[in-house]
Order: structure tokens, then C-alpha cells, then sequence
């Protein structure tokens, strides 16, 4: 009996060391992903900051296993969840002209017709609205990439453990 206390110490021990291993992986790769979105090309992922702001992680252990999650519980101003809409695209689609405006007027976007006028919010919120409507919003896969990019560092440290 007296070995199985001391086996269950152990992995108890073990299982600590592991977690903070996980979770300072984690944190790693929360603020590698943070700084993709920030620095996304062709332009920031990045409207009110909400996305980053909600960006968190954490290490749990569920049916035995250790498991470690990155994610963002961003939510739209009506509180729908929209971390799927910002990372996940969306196929052509209407979208309502006020929101556009909106989101053209906080980005602080110029832009200029061919013969150099400058537009007006409604009228860059117009064309934003008809892009969307005609090829929708591309995917952009920013938690994957950082994860392939990183996959060799990842195997370094969980080797470490």
C-alpha cells in the first residue's frame, strides 16, 4: 500500500510540473497569436480590440488527459459571440449598411475615387457592403498557422518536461 501513496504522490508531482509546462506554452503561443493578429497582412485583424482583449488560455485536466486551449470569447455590441466570424470568414452574404458606416467611421478609413475626391463614410460602407455581398469574407486561419509555425518549438518544450 505504501507504494501506491507514493506513486500517486509522484504523479501528482509530475502532473503539476506538466501543467505549468503546458501553460506556459500556452501563454507563449496566446501572445504569438495575439501579435499574428495584430500584424495580419494585409491589414490587422483588429476593429475595437475586443478580440484581443477576450484572447485567454488555459490547462485543465478532463477524463485524464492534460488539455491546453487558446481561444477568444469576444462578443458583437448586441452579445453574439463573433470570434467564428473574424477568424472563420463567411460565404457571400447582405450585410446591413449602418454597421458598415460604423465600422468605416472607427477605422478612420480615406479613401479617394480615381479622380482623387475623397469618399464619404456611406460611400466606402457601400463598397465594403458589396464586396461582401459578391465574394463574402475570406478565412483567416491565424490560430492554425501559429500553431504549424510553432510545432517544432512546441515538441521542444514538452520533451523538457
Amino acid at each position: 500500500m505504501q507504494d501506491n501513496l507514493d506513486l500517486n504522490e509522484l504523479w501528482n508531482e509530475v502532473k503539476v510540473d506538466v501543467m505549468q509546462r503546458l501553460e506556459a506554452i500556452a501563454e507563449t503561443l496566446e501572445g504569438k497569436i495575439a501579435h499574428r493578429i495584430s500584424n495580419y497582412k494585409p491589414y490587422p485583424i483588429y476593429d475595437t480590440g475586443e478580440f484581443l482583449n477576450k484572447l485567454e488560455h488555459s490547462v485543465t485536466e478532463e477524463e485524464g488527459a492534460l488539455v491546453a486551449r487558446i481561444w477568444s470569447d469576444a462578443k458583437s455590441p448586441s452579445g453574439e459571440k463573433y470570434t467564428k466570424y473574424i477568424l472563420g470568414g463567411k460565404p457571400p452574404h447582405f450585410v446591413p449598411l449602418k454597421p458598415l458606416v460604423a465600422w468605416v467611421e472607427r477605422k478612420k478609413l480615406s479613401w479617394t475615387d480615381k479622380s482623387g475626391k475623397r469618399l464619404t463614410a456611406i460611400q466606402m460602407a457601400y463598397i465594403v457592403q458589396s464586396k461582401i455581398k459578391r465574394v463574402g469574407i475570406k478565412e483567416r486561419h491565424v490560430f492554425r498557422e501559429v500553431l504549424e509555425e510553432e510545432m517544432s518549438w512546441i515538441e521542444d518544450q514538452l520533451k523538457k518536461i
